[in-house]
């Protein structure tokens, strides 16, 4: 052993159990990140053969590890770069916060407070893991050469599993008030599952949830309000549902107001037309926009990487691309129920204090679901996810 890494091996033994525990969960997401970007395919895919999840064309990280590629090298490495980060401040003087706008291989867009940007380059520790650590709406510094040295805490955040490794955390927007889960009423139909599935994972990273139903000018007006019911559950719990139409202007006065003065995300099913959608709140955007495929009413990406964008008088949203899933990522069984409210309510009622509101005698929420006083379908949609986590 060198020296050096001697030295370095003697700075980790001084630190305390909680320090050197972030430094090892660091290694190893490296580690993760290198062996996962090492199996990848070496090719960047076209725009036309992306497949449902390739929802980002930020690229892959392909690192070569140094070493012999086993924990304790990938520690050395994440210590070389904190130290390396903190003479790049010690030189270059106090460093700034910045918000994150644009993300792509190796770098970010960085806004700075007085709304001036600047491209920011990220360091290795980041760079191998940028989908995980690093999202638009994150707060980080960087020095006066436009070198990220550190992510801030968020404050909220809304994140799934990558497509390409399901064990790892794809990042989608971070610091956000309000996540706008945008639907279509028709082309693509209306998939209340998968606003159920974002619920949970926005109830679950602390930003408040706004369902906006788009194209609601394809449909008459008995067709709508019969197509529209299967909302009435999300109603009921308080969650605000807007109808908009992005070609009549119908409904967009009541998006700003939803929206006013907050950093919101839009999110939602591949061609539901989030972009059309900024477009008619903020013209000056002029974001591309694409029809809905041929092919089963499948919505085609138009948005490839997130973007936050400013529509003035307080309000930012970030527009990201269409997803044809959404999973959730390392949600436990426990946890599951605390994200539908209905259900955690009416469980403290059951016999068992560890009810999984399944099999169990006397379960409130089972009884609840029979009688009516709790909604089937969303009942349905908790054992649907509850077997998807426990895989039984």
């Amino acid at each position: 052993m060198s020296p050096s890494k001697k030295n370095r091996r003697r700075d980790l033994d001084n630190l305390d159990m909680n320090e050197r525990d972030k430094i090892y969960k660091r290694a190893r997401n490296m580690r993760k990140a290198t062996q996962s970007a090492r199996n990848r395919p070496r090719h960047q895919p076209s725009y036309e053969s992306w497949d449902d999840d390739t929802d980002e064309s930020v690229g892959t990280v392909r690192m070569k590890p140094k070493g012999n590629g086993s924990l304790d090298a990938f520690v050395d490495r994440v210590i070389e770069d904190e130290i390396v980060a903190e003479q790049i401040s010690n030189e270059s003087g106090s460093a700034t916060e910045v918000t994150v706008v644009h993300i792509e291989l190796g770098r970010c867009t960085a806004l700075f407070d007085d709304g001036s940007t600047v491209e920011a380059e990220l360091p290795e520790h980041i760079r191998v893991v940028q989908r995980t650590v690093l999202a638009v709406g994150d707060r980080a510094t960087i020095d006066s050469e436009n070198r990220v040295l550190e992510v801030l805490p968020r404050r909220t955040s809304l994140s799934r599993p990558d497509p390409g490794n399901v064990h790892v955390e794809r990042a989608i927007a971070a610091n956000v008030d309000c996540v706008v889960i945008v639907a279509a009423l028709e082309s693509p139909p209306l998939r209340p599952g998968l606003i159920d599935r974002y619920l949970v994972a926005i109830e679950r990273g602390g930003a408040r949830a706004v369902i906006c139903v788009n194209k609601v000018d394809l449909v008459d007006a008995d067709a709508r309000s019969t197509k529209l019911a299967v909302l009435d559950d999300h109603r009921a719990l308080g969650y605000p549902v807007v109808t908009v139409s992005a070609q009549t202007g119908e409904g967009l006065d009541e998006v700003r107001e939803e929206l006013a003065g907050s950093l919101a995300v839009f999110v939602g099913h591949s061609g539901v037309g989030k972009s059309s959608l900024l477009n008619a709140l903020a013209p000056q955007l002029a974001l591309l926009t694409g029809d809905v495929t041929r092919y089963a009413g499948k919505g085609r990406h138009t948005t490839t990487s997130s973007t936050l964008h400013d529509l003035g008088g307080g309000t930012r949203i970030i527009d990201t691309p269409g997803i044809r899933s959404f999973g959730l990522h390392k949600l436990s069984a426990v946890e599951l129920a605390t994200y539908f409210p209905e259900i955690q309510e009416l469980g403290q009622r059951c016999r068992f204090r560890d009810c999984t509101h399944r099999e169990e005698p006397k379960c409130a929420v089972r009884d609840g679901a029979a009688s009516g006083v709790l909604s089937e379908r969303r009942y349905s949609v908790y054992r649907s996810l509850y077997q998807e986590i426990v895989g039984s």
